[in-house]
């Protein structure tokens, strides 16, 4: 009986303890003029990226649902063949889906880093190992 109590006074700090950490993050991202900075400083690039790889992930998500959709037709198709059919092209259609936000995703990712470090400063010291 004393471990269950323990046990849930242990649970019901766990959300105190969490929204001090968000609280303490967000004091941390003010901008001068006391607002809180959500996108930490962060360049158009950076910000265009994660939007086209969250409505990927979005789109990903919806082709798996549309494969696990298609085997489960294809499983209680009983043998009709009309069934069958329409299943095979479903998980085909959202294989074919799968791989092309996959591959859209490694294109733009790469393209985005390219671009992130093109703006990035060079830096242009001298190594230490040449002669002056």
């Amino acid at each position: 009986m004393m471990g269950v109590a323990m046990a849930v006074t242990l649970f019901a700090s766990l959300p105190q303890v969490a929204n001090a950490d968000v609280v303490t993050e967000m004091e941390a991202n003010k901008t001068k003029f006391g607002f809180i900075d959500e996108l930490r400083g962060a360049d158009v690039p950076t910000i265009i990226n994660g939007i086209i790889s969250s409505v990927l992930a979005l789109v990903g998500a919806l082709f798996f649902v549309m494969f696990l959709w298609g085997g489960f037709t294809w499983m209680i198709a009983g043998g009709d063949s009309k069934k069958v059919e329409s299943a095979r092209k479903a998980l085909t259609n959202a294989v074919i889906g799968l791989l092309i936000v996959g591959f859209a995703y490694a294109i733009v990712t790469n393209v985005f880093d390219l671009i992130v470090k093109a703006r990035a400063p060079q830096e242009t010291s001298t190594p230490s190992n040449i002669p002056q």
